[in-house]
């Protein structure tokens, strides 16, 4: 019986490990295959009196319901948002996003790290506070985005939509493998080193260190 408990419980960790690598990966090719020069990167913290933010699908009914809004008015936004469990277990959204000229900002006064910090206008969105600084690199925030997904975001998301996109972005021209197999990637390396792209990214709040091949496709 104990063995039996072992396993299911090395399943679920499998699964959850599974998903986490397959999510990331697809929100890091998503972002990674746009050009996001002149977007903004939004953050979303909901009002608890107006917002239940501990309830998961009420938050992201919030801000599709934002993003639709925003695209009704800038038919050529684009976006891609996701998640952040909060350690209060409160639900927080990122995204970023381009192409929302009629969208209205605010001047907050303050600056961060020599960034400025805008506000959304409070009748584009009126459940909670928001942040907004311009975007400097594609590269940079493909990465930084997906660092906000989680095991236990996974976990706790299980069954609903774990990041939302507009129809209009790009597909990804490259496919990221998420690389774990050190003779794999030896022999994709000596196929053609000039078709294979490796990066490693560290990730600071955990420790874990991935590393990505990026195999552009043949034309």
């Amino acid at each position: 019986m104990e063995t039996g408990a072992v396993r299911t419980d090395e399943s679920i960790e499998k699964s959850a490990v599974s998903s986490l690598k397959r999510t990331k990966k697809k929100i890091y090719e998503y972002a990674f295959a746009n050009d996001w020069s002149g977007g903004w990167f939004f953050t979303i913290t909901f009002d608890p009196e107006q917002v239940d933010s501990l309830n998961y699908e009420d938050c992201y009914n919030r801000v599709y319901q934002f993003l639709k809004n925003v695209k009704d008015q800038n038919p050529d936004f684009k976006y891609l948002f996701v998640p952040e469990l909060h350690k209060s277990k409160r639900w927080h959204f990122h995204g970023i996003g381009v192409n929302c000229h009629k969208l209205k900002f605010e001047k907050s006064g303050i600056v961060k790290n020599g960034k400025e910090i805008y506000n959304i206008n409070k009748r584009s969105f009126k459940y909670g506070f928001t942040t907004a600084t311009k975007i400097e690199s594609t590269e940079k925030v493909s990465n930084y985005i997906k660092k906000y997904i989680t095991k236990e975001l996974i976990t706790m998301s299980k069954g609903q939509h774990r990041y939302l996109y507009s129809k209009n972005l790009a597909k990804p021209e490259s496919e990221t493998l998420f690389e774990e197999d050190l003779k794999f990637m030896e022999l994709l390396l000596s196929k053609n080193k000039d078709l294979v792209k490796i990066k490693k990214v560290k990730d600071e709040e955990s420790g874990i260190e991935t590393t990505y091949i990026t195999i552009k496709k043949s034309e």
